[in-house]
């Protein structure tokens, strides 16, 4: 997968080259080449972003693989019970792979968005074709990822005699989700400051 954001990140910015060759000439003589340099570092930036946030998505998978095998082995669970949380984290692992799933969708329809000739209609069209299918099975998807969603919310209401257990498995949860919050934030920090930077230093370069 890191390979695939890699050829997907070289390819957004090649198109973003080829994109801006005209706008870099005209614009050179009047001072403003920082502008296509601020455009560079927010590729590599969002890039790198995107690349740190599939590292903590699989992180998070390994993690609730953990604790779904943790689960199904604690015997002190009624075996309705144990399938119950086994397939509450697995809706979580699923939840995640659709969300990378759909990132990448959309870079791949923006990639070749921007290598297609807009003067043909039969490209736009097959472009729109396909945006269309990936959204239909994309609904299709999410409405069934409801009604587990719906199931498992009902029987958490009805079995309230596993609320201690169920409190275990929302821990480990918990514990997940604190991981890859603190993780994110840590990763903002940096952009944040980076792109500071970058902008500081291209209002320095036009004065």
């Amino acid at each position: 997968m890191r390979v695939v954001c890699a050829v997907l990140c070289l390819g957004l910015v090649g198109a973003l080259q080829r994109d801006q060759v005209a706008q870099h000439a005209i614009k050179l003589h009047r001072g403003r080449s920082a502008v296509a340099k601020h455009a560079w570092s927010w590729v590599s930036d969002n890039c790198r972003r995107l690349g740190s946030l599939i590292r903590q998505k699989n992180t998070a998978i390994k993690k609730l693989a953990v604790a779904a095998a943790a689960v199904g082995r604690d015997h002190s669970l009624s075996d309705p019970e144990r399938l119950f949380q086994v397939h509450t984290l697995e809706v979580f692992q699923k939840e995640l792979n659709e969300s990378e799933r759909s990132v990448f969708q959309a870079v791949v329809g923006l990639q070749r968005a921007l290598q297609g000739d807009y003067r043909d209609v039969v490209n736009m069209k097959e472009s729109s074709r396909q945006r269309l299918e990936a959204l239909r099975e994309a609904a299709i998807k999410e409405e069934q990822e409801y009604v587990e969603l719906v199931a498992a919310e009902k029987h958490q209401v009805e079995a309230v005699k596993s609320a201690l257990a169920q409190n275990k498995t929302l821990s480990m949860l918990d514990e997940i989700l604190e991981d890859v919050r603190r993780a994110a934030d840590r990763l903002e920090e940096e952009i944040e400051d980076h792109a500071f930077d970058n902008n500081k230093q291209v209002h320095q370069q036009q004065q």
